[in-house]
């Protein structure tokens, strides 16, 4: 039957009307529903769904038609581009009459890209003339990309979809068909580097109506110009790192220039406009600086090279802009004649380092991942100061993989060395041994790119590998040492990361002997990879008897959270032989996501957490965003998250640096790396946390830890005779009120290196949230000191300040209790700010009483302050002496909050975007939401989501927007706007990853048993995997899918997996590289914006060789189980492949509460090995693996961008 346009609106209006009188309506949803359908243009040119092939569509290349569908009865046009033969495949439409004005282009892809360098090599859509026959009469060249924006482009993130992670988004453009009779429509490849494949389908072409909103128009690249104006400002200075020393000058150099190209005009009384911030916004200090006096200057280094710029070297004069310890943000406009020109953003920090004195050179905690590059800063009293020098900290670490080689080319030739300076001092770590096993066509080298000619032999342990002389490398070592003894400290002679065999053994023997023959106070010791969770290798110590011939253990750890278990047992061993070694890290990092916040709080905590279990020296494993010697950013990033993989720490920015202070003999001595752009080094929150850490524990002696209450934690130091106290909470809670029973004074400096000095009568008051709170004492306090007295010295007390959250342009009233603390009758004086300048309140005055005093603060929120979190602080003055400080966070919200999440699909229940909207006005509200969509639409365009609400007072409602059941696709999520336009002229937009995937609650026992049949599958609906790696093999040997239920004890989870060869070789534990699931599950809900909490439950799981299987856990939440004792699985082989069931007590994966509206994240990856015989742990054999959320064996798992489930009934 053949729908007329109005015939094809009205029949999907009628399916819709029926679709919706059989759904459930929440009931806060309003009657009216605005949902309908886009109309159809009135003058179609033509529409394709391909339900009976590609018609009229001619076939370029390797094009071809696909039966994957967007809707039911459709197919699609695929291009594909993997391999040379399919370069140019291409798509193009009939002949159509071109109508003399604009045509709009609408259609559906799917994309599944390998590789995609940017917007201009994705598949693509364009309108090109033509003849009346079909002939093209131009080249083309107007396209509308069809990029690959999933935010999971990382590597971890990557990988070839499956079918079901295919995910359909809409696009449209207008466009002109040009000055002939004729066009086509082409889809194809701009260009032929692009690797993947697109399907496209539902193509409407039509006369272009009214302008396309932003919710459909197709992306376009980013500018990649410096600046959006002519003018253009770059900031940089002097100093290395932009870290100045605190009593260097505080001088940066502003850099005017055009991006013409062209000399910059004769500007009316230019002048620049400062102001300087730290990290929560807090306003430091701000000025003016007069620009007249700017001078030209050439900078030929620059490629191209830029010959006009005019330049001005000035000081910033406020003292306040020099506090040490904080990251500071200076922001600067250009302004002339009363215009705003140009501006710029860059970062600094202000550090003044305790110099280690080399007899406590054995007290030291830290290690640089590098010595810092430097370069000549002629400002500074200190002209060639590295970073590491900065941080405060004196020692690095070298990996020596080739220096043998160089240094001993002939045999029993001369060993040449040259020696090093004298500082930083060095952990020396000879890695040759981490290369043996190494194929010769290993991409970073095997043995022979490393070792001597003359030393190569061949290794028995890895047969086509090559081994090397141990006597002549223990020769070498020695020799290395004898050069550098004034600075070498330690020395891991037998290699990092790698497995020990007979040949490890035997190099660390000799290199022990002989080193210690030599330099008998020399510490040398042991790589012992895994060691806090790995029972063998604690054993293998115990048995080879490793601690004679290693003074201290070495490991590496990433991970989300340390058991330490076998680190423990280890301890308990040796102290049972008389004996102490020490444990140490040359790298370490708490991984996790890139929010600057959580990765700074977990940067502090992580060490907290190893020192406590008696690892006492620490590489934090540090890099910079965009390495020195690759392409520098062009912006700085500011706050918030941050590109890369989770370790970064500093930022590689676009700023050459052009102070005349830099000197020597020529620009490239101003460079970090091999780049001689002359790019700048700028610091980032977890700079100057990582700083401010340093400072305080440095050589500091670890005393104990003990928890204040069940959800705070505080760590004790002593240093210099003075105790240092850390203290915060372990998750997410309401902040905890403390109080510190000591007179002596100390500084309180919070994580963004705030500080505030405290002279206490005998008890003050210390607030714990999650930001880590450091106390640095000025002596030593006993009673923290002692762990049977520390408990009542920091303890809970009843009381403290109450923040609500305000609404930006509203007043709210804090309450602040005090309990008898201090002495009755005296008189308080409560000061309460966020920065100083907002919000206003004058101090006021609090009697206290034998019993609790209260005081309440009025607090009145400016309409224009930006919204969110930050620290507001309460000091308590006894007269003029500062008595006690209360840090904790204040929310700023909106009037209007609005919050998207899916609605969760099974077999009973539809999806749907839901929109809760919080109220925090006084009065009603009205108005209308609107969904951007691009996703769903049950005809050939999008569905047009608006609904009006009605909201009471400070009050909620909930809005749901139906999803058609075959397009919520629960492999993948959906970014989704809601617009919200309140009939007061309020509006807001809020953004957020929908997805549709449910945990159901079993309302029937689960056995885990292997056998899913007490699962009630036919109520489920399976989760697909998303992405593969296909490794030799296809699909159609290797798939999968997963269910979740949970009920009042435990969260369950079963995969079907097809795999029609088994790898199983563990016998005490999962082996990482056999046919295993590997797990992670972040036991929070999230929302876009948040911060996220520290850390996640990471494990592998599977079978064993006795037909056992077990879960293996090797990271958890700091405050939940390190290891899996209490969990369940059981792995059975079926015919065709493995069924794995599991489940978690509560307290398993705590915090995870297991109710209703409970939410929770999780990344999945299936492990598939096809060698079947044994594998070293250079050997990952072959494989393949499918993944969910990403690939999480990767160390740098990122929580915020893995799928959310939610618990229902």
């Amino acid at each position: 039957m053949k729908l007329s346009v109005n015939h094809k609106l009205e029949f999907q209006r009628m399916n819709l009307s029926k679709n919706l009188m059989n759904r459930h309506t929440p009931l806060r949803i309003l009657p009216l529903l605005s949902l309908f359908t886009l109309a159809l243009h009135a003058q179609e040119l033509g529409q394709w769904s391909f339900a009976d092939g590609a018609k009229d569509w001619t076939a370029i290349n390797q094009a071809t038609v696909s039966d994957v569908a967007r809707r039911p009865g459709g197919k699609s046009l695929l291009i594909r581009q993997t391999k040379d033969e399919e370069a140019n495949s291409a798509w193009l439409s009939p002949v159509l009459a071109n109508p003399g004005k604009p045509v709009r282009v609408s259609l559906w892809s799917a994309d599944n890209y390998d590789t995609q360098q940017d917007h201009s090599y994705a598949a693509s859509f364009e309108i090109v003339p033509c003849t009346k026959d079909g002939t093209l009469t131009s080249s083309g060249g107007d396209w509308t990309y069809m990029p690959w924006e999933d935010k999971r482009q990382i590597p971890q993130f990557r990988h070839t979809l499956t079918r079901e992670g295919l995910r359909w988004k809409h696009y449209a453009a207008d466009k002109m068909a040009g000055a002939g009779e004729y066009f086509r429509v082409r889809l194809c490849w701009p260009k032929n580097l692009m690797q993947g494949e697109c399907y496209i389908t539902d193509i409407q072409v039509s006369v272009a109506g009214a302008a396309l909103s932003g919710d459909t128009a197709a992306p376009v690249a980013a500018a990649t110009t410096a600046a959006t104006g002519r003018h253009a400002l770059e900031i940089s200075c002097a100093a290395s790192g932009n870290l100045f020393y605190n009593d260097d000058p505080l001088r940066f150099e502003f850099l005017l220039y055009s991006t013409d190209g062209k000399p910059v005009e004769t500007l009316t009384k230019p002048e620049l406009h400062y102001a300087i911030t730290d990290y929560e916004h807090f306003r430091i200090a701000s000025g003016t600086l007069d620009f007249t006096s700017a001078a030209p200057l050439v900078i030929p280094q620059l490629a191209p090279a830029r010959e006009h710029n005019l330049r001005l070297s000035a000081l910033i004069p406020e003292a306040a802009a020099k506090e040490v310890g904080r990251e500071f943000f200076l922001h600067t406009q250009l302004v002339a004649d009363g215009k705003v020109l140009a501006e710029d953003t860059v970062t600094y920090a202000v550090v003044a380092p305790r110099q280690t004195d080399p007899k406590d050179l054995d007290k030291t905690r830290f290690i640089a991942f590098g010595d810092g590059t430097t370069f000549r800063d002629d400002n500074s009293k200190r002209p060639e100061p590295s970073v590491t020098a900065k941080m405060g900290v004196s020692m690095t670490q070298s990996w020596d993989y080739s220096g043998w080689r160089d240094s001993q080319p002939v045999k029993d030739g001369p060993i040449t060395i040259a020696r090093g300076p004298d500082f930083p001092k060095l952990v020396y770590c000879p890695n040759l041994e981490q290369i043996r096993g190494r194929v010769p066509t290993h991409p970073w080298g095997d043995m022979s790119k490393n070792a001597p000619d003359w030393a190569l032999n061949d290794d028995a342990s890895h047969p086509g590998c090559k081994g090397f002389e141990i006597d002549g490398y223990v020769k070498y070592i020695v020799a290395y040492v004898r050069a550098n003894r004034h600075r070498i400290v330690q020395v891991v002679p037998s290699g990092l990361e790698r497995s020990i065999d007979v040949r490890t053994l035997e190099l660390q023997r000799k290199a022990y002997a002989a080193i210690k023959a030599e330099f008998p106070d020399l510490p040398v010791g042991m790589m012992t990879w895994g060691v806090p969770d790995n029972s063998g290798l604690v054993d293998l110590i115990l048995k080879e008897k490793l601690y004679e011939v290693a003074d201290f253990f070495d490991t590496h750890l990433y991970q989300s959270g340390v058991g330490w278990k076998e680190s423990d047992r280890l301890a308990g061993e040796l102290a049972k032989l008389g004996i102490t070694r020490r444990m140490m890290s040359t790298e370490f990092a708490n991984v996790g996501g890139t929010d600057q916040l959580e990765g700074s709080r977990s940067l502090i905590t992580s060490m907290l957490d190893a020192h406590a279990h008696g690892m006492d020296r620490i590489t934090y494993f540090l890099m910079y965003v965009n390495e020195a010697g690759s392409a520098p950013a062009r912006q700085a990033v500011l706050r918030g998250e941050f590109p890369g993989d989770g370790f970064q720490w500093m930022q590689y920015v676009d700023r050459p640096r052009v102070a005349d202070a830099i000197s020597d003999t020529d620009w490239s001595r101003g460079t970090y790396g091999s780049d001689r752009r002359g790019a700048s080094l700028m610091p980032m929150l977890k700079t100057t946390a990582y700083y401010n850490f340093v400072q305080a524990v440095e050589c500091a002696e670890f005393k104990h830890v003990f928890k204040p209450t069940p959800r705070s934690i505080a760590y004790v130091y002593l240093r210099d005779g003075k105790t240092v106290c850390y203290v915060f909470q372990l998750e997410p809670n309401p902040p905890v009120t403390l109080a510190l029973k000591t007179a002596v004074p100390y500084v309180m400096q919070d994580l963004y290196g705030r500080c505030d000095r405290i002279t206490p009568d005998g008890t003050s008051l210390v607030v714990a949230t999650q930001d880590p709170l450091v106390l640095l004492f000025e002596g030593e306090v006993p009673e923290l000191s002692n762990p049977a007295t520390a408990a009542a010295a920091l303890s809970e007390m009843n009381g403290g300040l109450n923040l609500p959250v305000i609404a930006r342009g509203a007043s709210g009233t804090a309450t602040l209790r005090l309990p008898p603390v201090f002495a009755a009758g005296k008189k308080v004086r409560v000061a309460a700010t966020v920065d100083g300048t907002w919000p206003k309140l004058e101090p006021q005055t609090l009697e206290m009483t034998a019993s609790e005093a209260k005081l309440e603060l009025p607090i009145a929120i400016a309409a224009n302050q930006a919204t969110g979190s930050c620290t507001f602080t309460t000091r308590l003055y006894d007269g003029e002496r500062l008595v006690s400080v209360l840090k904790q966070p204040i929310v700023v919200g909106e009037v209007l909050k609005a919050q998207v999440n899916g609605v969760p699909m099974t077999p009973t229940q539809d999806p749907a975007i839901a929109v809760t909207l919080t109220s925090l006005a006084d009065e009603p509200r009205a108005g209308t939401v609107r969904i951007a969509n691009r996703f769903f639409g049950s005809g050939i365009t999008p569905e047009h989501y608006e609904l009006p609400y009605n909201i009471g007072a400070r009050g909620t409602a909930e809005l749901r927007f139906p999803v058609p059941r075959e397009q919520a696709n629960l492999a993948v999520s959906y970014e989704m706007r809601a617009i919200v336009k309140d009939s007061s002229g309020f509006s807001l937009s809020s953004e957020s990853e929908v997805s549709f995937q449910a945990c159901v609650k079993t309302t029937t026992p689960i056995a885990i048993d292997g056998d899913l049949a007490d699962w009630n599958l036919e109520k489920l609906l399976p989760t697909p995997y998303e992405k593969w790696y296909n490794g030799p093999r296809d699909l159609k040997e290797f798939s999968g899918r997963f269910y979740t239920r949970w009920d009042d004890k435990q969260v369950y989870f079963a995969a079907e997996i097809t795999d029609n060869v088994p790898v199983v070789n563990g016998t005490e534990t999962v082996v990482w590289n056999d046919d295993n699931i590997m797990f992670c599950l972040y036991p929070w809900g999230y929302q876009p914006g948040e911060p996220l909490n520290a850390g996640y439950y990471r494990e592998h799981l599977g079978p064993l060789k006795d037909g056992k299987a077990m879960i293996y856990r090797v990271g958890n939440v700091p405050s939940g189980p390190a290891n899996a004792a209490g969990t369940h699985i059981a792995v059975k082989r079926t015919a065709t492949g493995w069924i794995y069931e599991w489940a978690y007590p509560q307290a398993t994966v705590h915090p995870l509460s297991l109710k209703t509206g409970s939410a929770f994240r999780l990344s999945m990856s299936v492990w598939d090995q096809h060698k079947t015989e044994k594998k070293t742990e250079e050997d990952w054999g072959v494989h393949s693996w499918l993944t969910f959320s990403g690939f999480n064996s990767a160390v740098n798992a990122q929580p915020n961008l893995w799928r959310q489930f939610q618990m229902i009934e």
